[in-house]
């Protein structure tokens, strides 16, 4: 009978416990944070790092399954909070309609990088007008570089043939023969299979037509060694890595938790080097809480207060 009584006794012991737990969970801001794609993961740990535990916010970072995909996520999955993804994949996804009108709920808590647009292709092709006809790798449907290899080659009017290949298995495609190019996003990949003087990154643009949505950038062999020569430069475009959310007014939690960890995110961010969480990001809308936080902090400003929330130092 004592050992029955103990046992109980620690049963209501553990219960106690689990429930005084769930009650401090409860209290936590949990916001889900989706990378679109798989390289913007790391970006997304990053904040989570820098966020963890700061005023009750926890950040999970979750894997999405392309930038396109990541919209519909935003609006369906009561899980995915934020998202990290390429601003002209709302375009594109405006554009062809896919959001059902949806496009004005999405709006953006801050521009976190500028996303270079590399377009290698074989050595015998000059330039991107002798891509006509050929099998260029952008991706499957729903990722961001095909969105963005849509919008770029049709603002070129430059018909081709899609590979549905991206990153490493792009770079594989072009490598064994499969595509004559590959359009990748961003410099951070391994130019290695490419180095052998078969390949080169041609001059992109940017399309009068799509001046508000990509800007101009330069990639050099720093960025990649082996398909840029010496001091060689080659011009290209670029677009925005945005942090995105979904409005939902009627779910006062989720707007609750995205004022807290907009409002930290700024705030944690105010004296970094790198980035300029301020920016604007072109055809899209900021959230009313980042622009809550950026007027505040401009009434700081002109009264004396030194820090910025821009990610620069001030």
């Amino acid at each position: 009978m004592r050992a029955i009584l103990s046992a109980l006794g620690l049963c209501s012991f553990l219960i106690s416990t689990s429930f005084a737990g769930a009650e401090t969970k409860s209290q936590e801001t949990v916001i889900g944070l989706l990378a679109a794609e798989p390289q913007w993961l790391s970006a997304a740990a990053k904040i989570a790092t820098k966020l963890d535990h700061e005023n009750g916010i926890r950040v999970v970072p979750m894997l999405g399954a392309g930038g396109l995909r990541a919209l519909n996520d935003l609006e369906s999955l009561p899980v995915a909070d934020a998202a990290i993804i390429t601003s002209d994949a709302l375009i594109y996804a405006a554009q062809q309609d896919i959001l059902n009108g949806l496009q004005a709920k999405f709006s953006y808590i801050a521009r976190l990088s500028a996303v270079d647009v590399v377009l290698i292709a074989r050595r015998d092709i000059a330039n991107v007008e002798g891509l006509a006809g050929k099998r260029v790798a952008t991706g499957p449907a729903q990722s961001a570089a095909f969105a963005t290899g849509e919008l770029v080659f049709n603002g070129l009017n430059i018909q081709f043939t899609r590979v549905a290949k991206q990153d490493d298995a792009a770079i594989d495609a072009l490598n064994n023969g499969e595509a004559d190019a590959a359009l990748i996003l961003g410099t951070d990949i391994s130019t290695a299979a490419l180095s052998d003087g078969r390949f080169h990154v041609l001059k992109l643009q940017v399309p009068p037509q799509l001046a508000k949505i990509y800007q101009p950038a330069i990639l050099t062999s720093r960025e990649l060694p082996g398909l840029v020569v010496g001091k060689q430069s080659v011009e290209t475009l670029a677009t925005s890595l945005t942090l995105a959310v979904y409005d939902k007014p009627n779910d006062l939690a989720h707007a609750k938790s995205l004022q807290n960890f907009t409002s930290m995110m700024f705030k944690l961010s105010a004296g970094d080097s790198g980035g300029n969480l301020a920016a604007a990001v072109p055809g899209w809308k900021r959230h009313a809480e980042s622009q809550r936080v950026l007027d505040q902090s401009q009434a700081n400003s002109l009264n004396g207060a030194t820090i910025t929330p821009t990610g620069s130092k001030p």
